[in-house]
């Protein structure tokens, strides 16, 4: 009986050890005041003119300095090409025409990093190359049972650091199966030197707890001012702050108007199509995750669930809002925005400036609202 005994105690620490994947992060909770800063809508606009060969179907946005001017840049699917603007004069100053080095409709994306440094993620393969159409590197995607397809969009840009470029990876997974859950990495690693690439950061154990519809399974990352990576997980309500070397913290990020646990479902209907709609309609829930590097704050889309009822009427829409933390990842505010405004397509300006997008008067322009920090006491008088 105590060999007995002895051998099953060690069958259940083998078993514990092979599940265990990194140390488990270490949990954060602060006092929240989300009403101590407010993010208000100004009246100031800001457009960039589009010429008859140009679409307003925004992807792949980026701002940077170049000497002394800022550029505003982004990727037009449409006319698959990449368009620079001068800021704040508007003008459009560099375009780079991609369909004439691609085939048609085979680019997915694409990110003007520098000129020395562009990306194109088509189907199957990153290509990186410079403004001259150069290409210094070419890494394929995996096809095969697990996919491993990289995605760049505004709310998620790509990162470069140290020879690699780490982007979000779209989050293919199959929402009922725990071992794909269990083996799921987020971020799609390329390392330029090797043309080879990685997966890295797993989800967090919420997800081995329940199962939950794609929709839900969808995450974001921005990058800190200490160079870490901080995810925000749609169904969860912390943020998590991670090295990517095993230490992770975990900050509460909740919203003041989530009253009970984003909905799941059962494992045999987990995967239908009407299920995520409903499950994703009604829950409350959560988007992606900015820094602001020059107010050194964090911002945190959220959303409602809409009620039942109006589910069944068909009225779907809901309003946004910003949560609003600060440096210490500490709750200091909850906006709300009409669903005009689409958050996740928000930049800041080394001016520090917010803008997010809205609707354009025409199809001839790209048209931004600037946002503002108000406090408590600046918003009383």
């Amino acid at each position: 009986m105590r060999t007995s005994a002895l051998f099953s105690c060690i069958i259940l620490l083998l078993a514990s050890c092979v599940n265990t994947q990194s140390p488990q992060p270490a949990y954060h909770y602060q006092e929240p005041d989300y009403d101590k800063v407010q993010l208000a809508l100004t009246t100031d606009t800001l457009s960039f003119p589009l010429d008859e060969d140009t679409f307003d179907n925004l992807e792949g946005m980026s701002i940077r300095q170049l000497h002394d001017s800022t550029r505003f840049s982004f990727f037009d699917e449409r006319s698959c090409s990449i368009n620079e603007f001068d800021y704040p004069s508007r003008q459009l100053v560099w375009r780079m025409d991609l369909q004439k080095r691609f085939p048609p409709n085979s680019i997915r994306t694409a990110y003007l990093h520098t000129y020395d440094s562009i990306l194109i993620l088509t189907r199957d393969t990153l290509y990186h190359l410079d403004s001259t159409a150069k290409i210094h590197h070419r890494i394929a995607y995996n096809t095969g049972k697990e996919p491993t397809i990289p995605d760049i969009t505004p709310i998620h840009p790509p990162v470069f650091r140290d020879g690699n470029i780490y982007l979000n990876r779209y989050a293919g997974i199959n929402s009922a199966s725990r071992d794909a859950i269990r083996n799921w990495r987020v971020l799609w690693v390329a390392d330029l030197s090797g043309n080879t690439y990685q997966t890295m950061q797993e989800m967090p154990d919420l997800y081995l707890q329940h199962y939950y519809v794609g929709k839900l399974l969808q995450y974001n990352h921005c990058v800190n001012d200490s160079g870490r990576f901080v995810f925000s997980f749609y169904a969860d309500t912390v943020l998590y702050e991670s090295d990517l070397k095993g230490q992770t913290h975990a900050w509460f990020a909740k919203s003041r108007y989530q009253q009970k646990p984003v909905l799941y479902s059962r494992k045999d209907n987990v995967t239908h199509p009407s299920e995520e709609r409903h499950k994703y309609l009604i829950s409350d829930s959560y988007g992606g995750v900015y820094f602001d590097p020059y107010q050194k704050r964090y911002l945190r889309i959220a959303r409602s669930g809409i009620p039942e009822e109006d589910f069944r009427a068909k009225k779907t829409e809901r309003n946004y809002r910003f949560i609003i933390l600060d440096r210490q990842f500490r709750i200091i505010g909850e906006s709300e925005f009409p669903k005009e405004v689409i958050l996740k397509q928000t930049f800041f300006t080394p001016n520090g400036k917010i803008y997010a997008r809205i609707p354009a008067r025409n199809e001839s322009e790209l048209a931004f609202i600037r946002l503002e920090y108000q406090t408590r006491q600046s918003a009383s008088h």
